[in-house]
């Protein structure tokens, strides 16, 4: 639903701007306040659509190996993304941990019928926030010193 509002928005916008651009020309008042009319009224919509759904969301800690649905670039909604392990170290190469490393393996992947696009545009960034709400950030100088798969 949300990529259908998101390519109808960007469609109406493209629309709404063809046609203020002909209005402008035209002199035709009337289109151009039904354009701002129409333009107003989708985008509240849109915005108490994605701030009504946002409200009544519910966090959800997966479990190991539980897939995590989302839709990536290319509006391509067959993405997933799951936790398949975790480790704790002190050490990685030469760096030591203050507290403990934590390695985690994500595997992400596409279950489209036949995905022709690329996944990486750019390289990923991550993070992992514990109950407490603290947030560690990927160091990437350790993951360094690990074996690739």
């Amino acid at each position: 639903m949300g990529v259908l509002l998101m390519l109808m928005t960007i469609g109406g916008l493209f629309a709404a701007f063809v046609l203020l651009a002909f209005s402008l020309l035209s002199g035709k008042a009337w289109l151009r306040n039904f354009v701002f009319g129409g333009v107003t009224i989708w985008l509240v919509f849109y915005a108490m659509m994605l701030v009504g759904f946002s409200l009544l969301s519910e966090e959800k800690t997966l479990a190991p190996n539980e897939a995590k649905e989302f839709c990536g670039f290319y509006l391509d909604c067959h993405l997933h993304t799951a936790v398949t392990a975790v480790r704790k170290t002190k050490t990685i190469g030469d760096k030591t941990a203050k507290g403990e490393f934590y390695i985690v393996k994500v595997n992400v992947f596409s279950n489209a019928k036949n995905p022709s696009v690329a996944t990486r545009l750019v390289g990923p960034t991550a993070s992992v926030q514990d109950e407490a709400g603290n947030i560690y950030l990927r160091d990437t100088e350790a993951e360094s010193f690990l074996p690739t798969a």
